[in-house]
This record gives C-alpha cells, structure tokens and sequence, in this order.
C-alpha cells in the first residue's frame, strides 16, 4: 500500500461471472458458493437501487461498485437493460482470498472500466489481488507513485513440499484493516526499501533456513511498523518452523513453513482446531504446471 515490492501468487481457487438478458429492466443477482445459493438481490437500473435482498449489507457494497462502473462508464446497463447475473465462487467465502477484488476484476471486465480505479474509490486498498486474478503464475507487484506496476516473478522453490496455507478460522475485514493500518502505523522509506529487498531474496532463494529467515525478519519489521505481536510468537509460539501472516494481519490464511512431516505438521495445527490446511502446491496456480497436471 506504500510502494513496498510484493511476491504475489494467484491461486487455483477462484470466481466466474455470468450474464444473461432477461424480460425485466433491472438487474438480477445471484452469487452462489460452491453451487448453494448465499446473495440475491434485485436493483433497479437508473442508480442501482436495492429492490429486494437477503443480505442488504452486501447489496449496499455491491450497488456501491455497480454504481462505480456506471460512472466509469455511463453506457454500462442503460435503464432499459434487464439482465441477470451469476457469480459462482469455488471456496468458502469466510477464506477471504481476495475475493471482493476478484469480484471487482469481473465487474470491471463486464462494464469495460477500469478495477484498479474501482477499487481506489470504493473498498481501497493495494490492488495486488487484482493483478493475481489474471497472473498465470507468481509475479512482483509495486504501487509506484499509486500506479501498480506488475512484472512477471520465478518463484518455484525446490522446498515447497514444506510450505503449508493454513485458514486461522479468522476472516479479517480489509475494509477495516485498511483504515487501522492507516491509523496506526509508522514506517520510514528505509524499512519500505527493506521489505523490497526482501521480497526479491525470497523469490530467488533455493535455501530452506534463508527462506525462513527471510520471513521471520519480514515478520518482525510489519510487527515493529503496525505494533502487532508476530502471528507466531501470539499463538504458535511452539510450532518448529516458521509463520507468516497472510493478506490482512493476523486473519485469514497463514503460511506455515516446516521441515516435520506433513503429518505432523497437519496434526499440529489441527490440535489447535484449525483443519484447513493446503500443502503449497494444492493451493498456487502456476499455467505452466498446470500444464504438467501437477496436483
């Protein structure tokens, strides 16, 4: 969010949207999780009035990014349109995984408009996770005078098989999370620089211990900067490995890098009742080993 160099990944997990004309001029949608049905709503299509919804909290965001488009583009959905829209999500929504940018990604392809400026006027944030839902494999992502700047990255490391996505049962507000780091955090240029510099070591190290050095360090810098312990030292103090926060700090998903089995590994963490556990390679996307089948 301040200029810091990111290694990003896009995941195997992911969102489709679908449009159809219907007979009535307003918008239908319907967004379903795993193929259940969890958000309906109608609005009208003069401002995107909410008509009738079972969660009027989220027709409210989703009126507001509708709106957004409009404004981008004001022939997006003329008055006379009816369409109906379905959104089908392939995970559990509580994840997180950038899933309203994604939402954002959709929507802008649909209306031709711009989803890095939809997200600036509307949830904020970095946009990393915009840049993710198009990537084919890992990538560098750089806010540089508030522009994204995104390059390809080589991340495949030989230790992957002891890397681990671990869901905290924790969904953090990015919303909220923002607004807090805004608050409350004190960064120089110089710890910005640091960060960048070690988001290039991690993407090329082949070394295991630097690996987990390098997060751990990445770790204690965020933690200096926003005044939040480190995910690992408030509750995993006894894990036999490293910990990094992902995404938002100290909600979502973590990343646990270990030399334990698997099996001990999975056991640990499922004794402290988290059981969504994802081995690195069941998790990223990357085309090209897509095209090797690698599961």
């Amino acid at each position: 969010m301040k200029g810091a160099k990111a290694l990003a990944v896009p995941l195997r997990f992911g969102q489709s949207l679908a449009v159809e004309e219907n007979f009535e001029a307003a918008l239908h949608w319907g967004a379903f999780e795993n193929g259940k049905l969890w958000f309906d709503a109608k609005f009208e299509n003069s401002k995107f009035s909410v008509l009738h919804t079972n969660q009027p909290e989220v027709a409210e965001k989703l009126s507001n990014l509708l709106a957004e488009c409009r404004k981008q583009n004001p022939e997006f959905l003329i008055e006379n349109d009816g369409v109906s829209a379905r959104i089908d999500m392939d995970f559990d929504r509580n994840w997180g995984l950038g899933s309203s940018s994604t939402l954002i990604l959709l929507l802008a392809q649909w209306s031709h408009t711009n989803p890095y400026e939809i997200l600036k006027n509307t949830f904020g944030g970095s946009g990393y996770d915009i840049a993710c839902a198009t990537a084919e494999g890992p990538i560098f992502y750089q806010l540089k005078e508030g522009q994204p700047m995104v390059s390809d990255a080589y991340f495949s490391p030989a230790f992957s098989d002891k890397l681990y996505f671990v869901y905290s049962g924790k969904k953090q507000n990015s919303g909220n999370q923002i607004a807090l780091f805004d608050k409350n955090a004190e960064y120089s240029e110089k710890q910005i620089n640091e960060i960048s510099q070690i988001t290039e070591q991690i993407a090329v190290t082949e070394d295991f211990s630097e690996f987990c050095t390098l997060i751990r360090t990445h770790e204690e810098l965020m933690s200096g900067i926003l005044k939040i312990k480190p995910v690992k030292s408030h509750f995993f103090s006894d894990f036999e490995g490293e910990i990094k926060s992902m995404g938002a700090w100290g909600g979502d998903f973590i990343l646990a890098a270990s030399q334990l089995p698997e099996v001990e590994v999975k056991n640990y963490f499922k004794n402290k009742g988290l059981n969504t556990i994802f081995k690195f390679e069941e998790m990223v996307y990357h085309k090209d080993k897509q095209l090797l089948n690698i599961q």
